[in-house]
């Protein structure tokens, strides 16, 4: 499990136009619609029972890129939060940024530490994997009003996700990341180990991310400057976000990393809307064993 430590969770904020699911793999959905839990003697384990399964089954969805079902399961605030952006997002909206899309493959670690808010809200840690980036978050639950549920749907919707700090696992490697106005430093060029936390620094007056991803089939940096739309192109996939501040530091932990090429950019534009890639932020590293 991970642990409370020094280092902070990273991916607080999406590269713009990249969606990042968030969950995949818990339990699957309980299937009560408005009633009440079964195990109505033990209300604590009904309602671990019944997260798990919202969270499970959002993870399902949003693995399959099944927006239209994402969107029943997550309120505007959380589809705001998921898409990057910050402000809340109608389903319909949500629906539009997200079509054609690649979903980005997650698993969910544990779902534990639940507590409820009352009789309509709720929280639980959940620790997942998202594209091969380890996070420790705090999810936040809400229960629709008796009158909008629906039978056969749970009425729980999953509200917001605040990172936790953690520390990273044992044995990872470290790479220290500088970032500047318009480039990108590693002291490390090289991985022999399928974990790694790059420790981003920024210098700069801007702020930047760490948008790490692999590159396939001779794909390269420059297919993304060339495509000509909001997805990744052929040969390059999502592997894990950080955003780092201006003048701030911030950790991006990566796990079960494939042998191969991996590239750090920031797509993080300029006011006039020219990508800090095409200026130069770019680095790259091989994980080789």
């Amino acid at each position: 499990d991970a642990a409370a430590g020094d280092a902070a969770a990273g991916g607080a904020a999406a590269t713009p136009g990249l969606i990042v699911p968030r969950v995949e793999n818990a339990a699957p959905a309980t299937d009560r619609g408005g009633d009440e839990p079964a195990a109505a003697d033990d209300p604590e384990a009904a309602l671990a029972a019944e997260l798990t399964g919202v969270v499970g089954a959002l993870a399902a969805c949003l693995s399959a890129g099944r927006g239209e079902l994402v969107a029943t399961l997550a309120t505007e605030t959380y589809l705001g939060q998921l898409y990057g952006g910050g402000e809340p997002l109608p389903a319909e909206e949500y629906l539009a940024l997200t079509e054609g899309l690649t979903p980005v493959s997650t698993q969910i670690r544990t779902v534990r530490d639940v507590q409820a808010d009352g009789d309509d809200r709720a929280t639980a840690e959940v620790v997942s994997v998202v594209g091969n980036q380890l996070r420790r978050s705090r999810w936040r639950f809400v229960r629709e009003p008796r009158a909008d549920r629906q039978a056969g749907r749970t009425p729980w919707r999953v509200d917001a996700e605040a990172a936790l700090r953690f520390a990273p696992p044992a044995g990872a490697e470290t790479i220290a990341v500088g970032l500047e106005e318009y480039a990108i430093a590693l002291d490390e060029s090289e991985v022999d180990g399928d974990a790694v936390v790059l420790r981003g620094d920024n210098i700069g007056t801007e702020d930047h991310e760490m948008l790490v991803l692999r590159l396939d089939d001779g794909a390269t940096t420059g297919d993304l400057l060339r495509g000509a739309g909001p997805d990744l192109p052929d040969g390059i996939s999502y592997v894990g976000q950080a955003t780092v501040p201006a003048g701030g530091a911030a950790d991006l932990v990566l796990v079960d990393l494939a042998p191969g090429d991996y590239a750090v950019v920031c797509l993080f534009a300029t006011p006039n809307g020219t990508p800090h890639l095409a200026l130069g932020m770019e680095a790259a590293f091989e994980v080789t064993g």
